[in-house]
């Protein structure tokens, strides 16, 4: 279970309830930054599905808004087999380290986890065979979906976990 929500902390991620929707933006307000503007349009409700290769699937949810202007708010829940987890994540980009940045905290997890976010490099990640060096990657092909993939840094290695988001609203 551990394992499962180690990974949605990477990807902008899962449900729960409770978070109250923004307010519509001043109509004169600045566009905002590409970096911001990427996190705007992952806000709304999703279905997820948690794929580790060669394991059956994992459901959950995720309901992700902005708060303010600058950070992506995450709260979620996983079907896990041992049971529900719920997690909550807060996701901004760092004007000074210029990458996205996430810190991130579960019911399986007495830790905050804070790392970088939406593409990461040789991040230590158990994918079932022990603890390896891996890279993540979020994308989203579409409004509609969001992917995300942590391979093993290694010569043609193939997803060791893969996490889509489907968008309910």
């Amino acid at each position: 279970m551990s394992r499962s929500i180690r990974v949605l902390a990477l990807a902008a991620a899962l449900l729960g309830a409770g978070l109250s929707l923004p307010a519509a933006a001043p109509q004169d307000a600045a566009a905002p930054a590409p970096e911001l503007a990427r996190l705007v349009a992952m806000t709304g409700l999703w279905d997820v599905q948690l794929v580790y290769s060669g394991m059956p699937p994992e459901s959950g949810s995720a309901k992700l808004v902005m708060l303010g202007d600058r950070w992506l708010v995450e709260e979620s829940r996983l079907q896990a087999e041992q049971g529900p987890v719920d997690g909550r994540a807060f996701t901004g980009w760092d004007p000074a380290k210029q990458r996205y940045v996430r810190a991130w905290v579960s019911t399986d997890d007495s830790r905050l986890n804070v790392q970088q976010a939406l593409v990461s490099d040789a991040l230590p990640m158990d994918l079932g065979a022990g603890v390896t060096s891996v890279r993540g990657l979020t994308r989203m092909p579409d409004a509609d979906t969001i992917v995300f993939t942590a391979t093993p840094v290694a010569p043609d290695a193939l997803p060791g976990l893969t996490v889509t988001y489907t968008r309910t609203r």
